[in-house]
């Protein structure tokens, strides 16, 4: 610019600039301009000088145009790191804009002022450490001795910088070798440090800052600023939901939109539900950091070198997140589904701990989940099948149901989860899950979802009779206690014979006994009193077979004197139906001594001979009786039936009480026959 000009005045004053006065202004004209020139390319200089003197190595560079949502972040780490002593560990899943916060952070002029100088780090074990620096002092060897000595040789150059000086250690995943590496560092370098890794860190060494979910608008303006097609923001949040807003998939899924002209936002969100992130149409060449990727291949290497050094039982245990839901599950229930012994707890729960710390699980207040990111990496890379996830996919329904029916509830959804999104290779395997799927329905009084995957399963057995034959009774079964809840009584006794025809000729007494019990409940709803006094006598013999001390002779008396009461209640006998109830007490009224809880199998039922003796002594006007039974009923329904479902599931419970209530209080006469459906 100052060339320019003074190329210009000479054209305009030619005719005098050979005069003595002319020469002597021009002199001052050009050297002004030599001096103005060398001062700014001095400033200049100085100025590139004193950034390269700030970042020690290879810092890398971040354009801060695509900082997205991280303003907040970015103030928290800088209060946390000049206020505090410890290290600042920005903790989270692979994807989630730790790093980005991390080289945001050191290239803002707002935040690097503060320090002299910056040293960026990655990887968080010593031999990282090592490698990020090229110092010809000590050569580096593979001999320990040499590089501790090489190691000392850093910190002691580190140690000549005197003020504020900063750390940064990325991507430092494996929490023992960070551990090691901290400690030598803060025994010998009083720098401030910030570290950017995917697992949790314990909270008396470092100070945690966890990772932030984006909010709809960040998330929308992060897509959008790589995806210039149309927009459809409604849609948009639905993808955002199937990716739990990793910031990660966001980029590489609105680059990939961008550059596949077949998707559009509509298209993404079809794929993204049908084949998760490695649909084939997702997988075109992107530009990611300076690299091109592929979006799948790039998501499994970023976890493939963990995988490979976790321990065979902590594959086990992923393997069986990874087909479950990734919502919370409460620890009781994960030992529960886990089967997990009581000599086994201590370690099962010190397992988690551990693959929390790494990053494979989150957890918070006794439930874990597992993102549904890594479900997918998972579920890939560790090949969950019908063989090393046995006990979810089959064993899984003798555990529940040795724990009472109710505890299916907490399940169902992993259940339903499991049935849609896994590949089965085995068609009585999918049966079985979808008649596990219409059990728990029908135990939640949701008929209609329990006839449907109910006939879901009865469609594979009539497809495929021979390899489905093992499920079939418990098919039948089960779709007969379906259809008499809802009322359709011949379907119900037709299939409930079916199930006593295949059952009959088993070993398995309890089987038959169940499968008598459903169709004496059926006749109970029809009124054919001649058949259930048939199939108590068919009860009754297979309970003269048993030894008097086995468990199931006090089972099938405590049904016997159960039926004859509902019988003699339906008949509105209440005098002898209360004796029945009475009797049938005897032998249900069990407690587990060591825990108090009533026992697996006889707890719901037994809630029913109570609601239904509250109602036998609320017809014979003993009120208060038939108050101290609804009690009990309620007390033991409260205990056993999932929290969320209780209002649904006691609705009637509590209805009786309020009337037993009302008798009490006016001893008022209002006859009441509704005999208990919980059965």
């Amino acid at each position: 610019m100052i060339s320019k000009d003074i190329l210009n005045y000479l054209q305009e004053n030619k005719e005098w600039i050979f005069d003595g006065i002319g020469a002597a202004v021009l002199t001052l004209i050009i050297s002004g301009s030599i001096y103005l020139t060398r001062k700014l390319f001095l400033h200049r200089s100085q100025k590139n000088q004193n950034v390269s003197k700030k970042y020690y190595n290879n810092v890398p560079k971040f354009n801060l145009q695509n900082l997205i949502g991280r303003d907040d972040a970015l103030k928290k780490v800088h209060k946390k790191l000049l206020n505090g002593t410890k290290p600042v560990v920005l903790s989270g899943i692979a994807g989630w804009g730790k790093t980005t916060i991390a080289q945001a952070y050191v290239n803002k002029s707002l935040y690097n002022k503060s320090y002299n100088r910056i040293v960026w780090i990655k990887g968080g074990s010593i031999n990282d450490f090592l490698s990020s620096f090229e110092i010809d002092v000590i050569e580096k060897t593979d001999n320990i001795q040499y590089d501790n000595m090489y190691l000392n040789n850093i910190i002691e150059k580190l140690k000549q910088y005197g003020g504020e000086n900063l750390l940064v250690i990325d991507n430092a995943n494996d929490i023992y070798k960070l551990k090691e590496l901290i400690t030598f560092i803060n025994n010998s370098l009083r720098w401030k440090i910030l570290i950017t890794s995917r697992t949790r860190p314990d909270s008396d060494i470092f100070t945690i800052i966890y990772s932030k979910v984006l909010t709809d608008r960040e998330a929308r303006k992060l897509f959008y600023n790589f995806y210039k097609k149309e927009r459809n923001d409604k849609i948009l949040v639905e993808i955002f939901k199937q990716i739990d807003y990793n910031p990660l998939l966001i980029v590489l899924l609105s680059k990939v939109g961008n550059r596949v002209s077949r998707l559009n936002i509509d298209k993404i969100l079809d794929v993204l539900k049908s084949d998760s992130i490695n649909a084939e149409l997702l997988q075109a060449d992107v530009e990611f950091k300076g690299q091109e990727i592929k979006l799948h291949s790039f998501i499994l290497s970023i976890f493939k070198e963990d995988i490979i050094n976790l321990s065979e039982i902590e594959k086990s245990y992923l393997r069986y997140f990874s087909i479950l839901k990734p919502i919370d599950i409460h620890i009781d229930s994960l030992v529960l589904l886990f089967n997990i012994e009581d000599k086994q707890y201590i370690n099962f729960i010190d397992i988690l701990y551990k693959l929390e710390k790494k990053g494979w699980l989150i957890s918070s207040n006794d439930f874990y989940k597992m993102h549904s990111l890594i479900t997918t990496v998972l579920r890939e890379e560790l090949q969950p099948n019908e063989e090393n996830c046995n006990l979810i996919f089959q064993d899984s329904d003798s555990i529940i149901e040795l724990n009472g029916r109710y505890s299916y509830t907490p399940f169902l959804s992993h259940l339903i989860h499991i049935y849609n999104i896994y590949n089965f290779t085995s068609i009585t395997l999918k049966c079985i899950m979808a008649n596990k799927i219409a059990k728990a329905y029908r135990y939640l009084a949701n008929i209609n979802e329990a006839e449907k995957y109910g006939q879901y399963a009865l469609e594979m057995i009539n497809s495929n009779p021979n390899e489905c034959d093992t499920i079939r009774d418990k098919v039948y079964k089960n779709l007969a206690s379906i259809y008499r809840r809802n009322g359709n009584l011949s379907k119900a006794e037709e299939f409930a014979l079916e199930a006593i025809g295949i059952r009959k000729y088993r070993k398995n007494k309890k089987k038959r006994i169940e499968s008598y019990m459903t169709l004496i409940y059926i006749y109970i709803r029809k009124g054919e009193y001649e058949k259930i006094e048939e199939y108590i006598d068919c009860a009754k013999e297979i309970a003269s077979t048993l030894k008097p001390d086995n468990y199931l002779l006090n089972y099938i008396n405590f049904l016997i004197f159960n039926i004859s009461g509902i019988t003699e209640l339906k008949k509105k006998n209440f005098g002898e139906a209360t004796e029945m109830f009475l009797e049938a007490e005897k032998y249900g009224k069990q407690y587990n001594p060591s825990t108090e809880k009533y026992l697996p199998s006889i707890d719901i039922s037994l809630s029913g001979t109570y609601k239904d003796l509250a109602i036998c002594l609320f017809n014979i006007m003993d009120y208060t009786e038939s108050y101290e039974y609804i009690e009990k009923s309620i007390k033991i329904r409260e205990y056993c039936y999932p929290t969320e479902y209780q209002s649904i599931l006691l609705k009637n419970t509590y209805k009786l009480r309020e009337r037993i209530k009302k008798a009490i209080i006016y001893d008022e006469i209002d006859e009441y026959d509704e005999i208990d459906e919980d059965y």
